[in-house]
C-alpha cells in the first residue's frame, strides 16, 4: 500500500496542483494587475488606466448636463491613427447618441465637448477652452537582453520605460466648465 510509487504519484500530483495554482495566479497578474504594462510579453500596445479616467470624467459631465441622459453632444476629431472609428474611443462612446465624429479640428469650432489627438498643436477652437489629456495606450519597444532579462523576468524592469502610444486631449468650453450653460448669460 505504501511503496515508493505511492509516494512518486502523491509528488506529482502535488506538483501538478502548484503549478496550476502559480499559472492561474501569473495569468491573473497579467490580466488585471499589470495589464495596463506594456513590458508584458502578452501586450505591448496596453490600454492604460487613464481611458476609465476618460470613461469617468464623461459620466460626470452628462450627469452634471443632461441630467444622466447620454444626449450630451460629443465632438470626436477622427484623425485615422489615434482616433479611429474601431479603436478605443469609438467603443468608449458606444453608449452616448449623440457623438459626431468631424474630418478636420476646424469643424470643432464652438462645440461644448470635443475630443482630439493630443499629437496636435492646440486648437482654435472659437473661444474659451479647458484641456485635459489622457494616455489611451502605452508602447515598450523594450529589447529583452540577457542583460536584462533576469530583472524583467524578477520585478519587469526594462532598461527604457513604456511611452505614451495614443494620447487624447478632452476639450470642454468654459462654460461647461464652469457648470453653466451658455443660455445663462443670454
Amino acid at each position: 500500500l505504501f511503496g515508493w510509487l505511492t509516494t512518486l504519484q502523491a509528488g506529482m500530483g502535488a506538483l501538478f496542483v502548484v503549478a496550476m495554482v502559480v499559472s492561474f495566479g501569473n495569468g491573473w497578474q497579467i490580466a488585471v494587475n499589470r495589464m495596463d504594462n506594456p513590458r508584458e510579453l502578452w501586450h505591448q500596445d496596453a490600454v492604460g488606466y487613464e481611458v476609465f479616467d476618460l470613461a469617468q470624467t464623461l459620466q460626470m459631465l452628462v450627469k452634471r448636463e443632461s441630467d444622466g441622459y447620454n444626449d450630451l453632444p460629443i465632438t470626436v476629431y477622427e484623425d485615422g491613427e489615434v482616433i479611429t472609428r474601431s479603436g478605443i474611443i469609438r467603443w468608449l462612446l458606444r453608449d452616448y447618441s449623440t457623438v459626431t465624429y468631424v474630418n478636420h479640428p476646424a469643424e470643432a469650432r464652438q462645440q461644448g465637448v470635443i475630443l482630439m489627438p493630443t499629437t496636435l498643436a492646440p486648437p482654435e477652437l472659437g473661444g474659451d477652452y479647458v484641456g485635459q489629456p489622457f494616455i489611451l495606450s502605452r508602447r515598450c519597444n523594450c529589447p529583452l537582453t540577457l542583460q536584462s532579462a533576469l530583472a524583467w523576468f524578477t520585478q519587469r524592469k526594462t532598461l527604457t520605460d513604456p511611452q505614451p502610444f495614443q494620447q487624447v486631449t478632452l476639450w470642454l468650453r468654459q462654460d461647461l466648465y464652469n457648470g453653466t450653460s451658455a443660455q445663462d448669460f443670454q
